[in-house]
């Protein structure tokens, strides 16, 4: 089952016989939530049910089917979630596979749709804007948690004084004592949140960050290394 708000995926879908489901929801959750509610009704006994976000790293054959397996052997598979993890750093990315004791509360968590304070505006592709927004806000939370240096959080660091970054290891190695870092336990970002709200200037951080752009990050020191790296 596809739920997408895409046309052409939708068209594509159709056109291979795949069921889809078109709208214009702006939340990832609204995707679980739809999905959720045309297959129950079809299929009520189904013990699991598999997310899979079309554009994941980790989302081929092999590892789908190794996880479908490892699911069906499990003989508690009801109660439980299956997560893929990053082979190298143990890190659990998508797909997720839920049993199928999860689904009330897939159908009816995350409504932070209702809450005034959250403003879901869409992916902004308009540079200026984007640019705009960076400099203008408060803080930018960067959760990125598998891969190597991070555009998004380089143009945070270029644009953004306060950084609220995820410890993992190569973030810190790009932000190193210019932003301030959060754990996955549970409770850690909001307690980080309430901490620096008490702050209103962060601006010394923020040029603190510039200045290791301006070190490490130039497209001059990196091409030099790149060929000290391939000449020598």
């Amino acid at each position: 089952m596809v739920v997408t708000r895409s046309t052409e995926v939708q068209a594509l879908c159709e056109k291979c016989g795949i069921p889809v489901l078109h709208h214009a929801l702006p939340f990832r959750s609204d995707t679980v939530r739809l999905g959720l509610e045309y297959l129950l009704p079809r299929f009520p006994s189904m013990s699991g049910c598999m997310f899979l976000p079309g554009d994941q790293p980790l989302l081929t054959r092999k590892t789908l089917c190794g996880m479908a397996a490892a699911f069906c052997a499990e003989p508690r598979k009801r109660s439980r979630i299956f997560r893929l993890c990053e082979p190298q750093s143990g890190t659990p990315g998508s797909p997720v596979l839920f049993g199928a004791d999860y689904f009330e509360e897939l159908r009816s968590k995350t409504q932070f749709d209702t809450d005034p304070r959250v403003k879901f505006v869409g992916t902004v592709y308009d540079q200026d804007l984007l640019k705009y927004i960076r400099k203008e806000a408060f803080a930018y939370i960067h959760g990125h948690e598998v891969g190597g240096t991070n555009p998004g959080l380089l143009e945070a660091m270029a644009q953004t004084d306060l950084n609220l970054v995820l410890g993992v290891s190569f973030n810190r190695s790009v932000a190193q004592d210019t932003a301030c870092y959060w754990e996955k336990d549970e409770g850690n970002l909001s307690h980080l949140i309430d901490q620096v709200d008490d702050v209103l200037d962060y601006s010394e951080l923020g040029k603190l960050a510039k200045e290791n752009m301006k070190q490490n990050f130039t497209w001059k020191k990196i091409v030099g290394e790149y060929e000290e790296l391939f000449l020598s």
